[in-house]
């Protein structure tokens, strides 16, 4: 008996920890891949504001990337949503069945030791800024598209260059 419940709380402290630094991991990815995104878009705007024109096929390739890795990205946090849900109620289900346990330090919230609605409204966050990146390629792309080609346009000193 005391060998499933020692197994019972380990399993309790290991869900928390796990998902915990999933969390973290998550937070890490999604700046990283915040940043990924904006320094692209930048990169082609200065490029644009240098020679006047960017390549349309360049522009559409990269902003194809982007579009998928974004569409990846929000299906990932979605997916890591559900995931911190499923282990909160999770470590509820535990307390709630087995109770403060003297072998297990601490009085027990019946709570999950989680703190799920800020992981809930962070995961939104990071979906709804996925899909305005995602809008932001799409439109790029499309303005990219409608514009005329640039042609011989000088630059600040004069030196007349094509597109991207």
């Amino acid at each position: 008996m005391g060998e499933k419940k020692t197994a019972i709380w380990k399993e309790y402290d290991e869900i928390n920890l796990y998902a915990r630094h999933g969390f973290q991991l998550l937070i890490t990815w999604y700046t990283f891949f915040i940043a990924g995104n904006l320094i692209a878009f930048g990169w082609f705007i200065t490029r644009a504001n240098e020679s006047g024109n960017l390549n349309i096929v360049y522009v559409a390739l990269v902003s194809a990337i982007f579009l998928l890795v974004n569409a990846l990205g929000i299906a990932a946090c979605r997916l890591a949503g559900q995931y911190f849900l499923r282990a909160a109620r999770r470590l509820e289900e535990i307390v709630a069945d087995e109770g403060n346990v003297d072998s297990h330090a601490g009085e027990l919230s019946p709570q999950s030791p989680l703190p799920i609605t800020p992981y809930k409204t962070a995961v939104l966050l990071m979906q709804l800024s996925l899909w305005g990146l995602l809008l932001m390629w799409v439109a790029f792309s499309v303005v990219v598209g409608l514009l005329p080609p640039a042609t011989d346009i000088p630059d600040k000193a004069g030196i007349v260059s094509g597109g991207l």
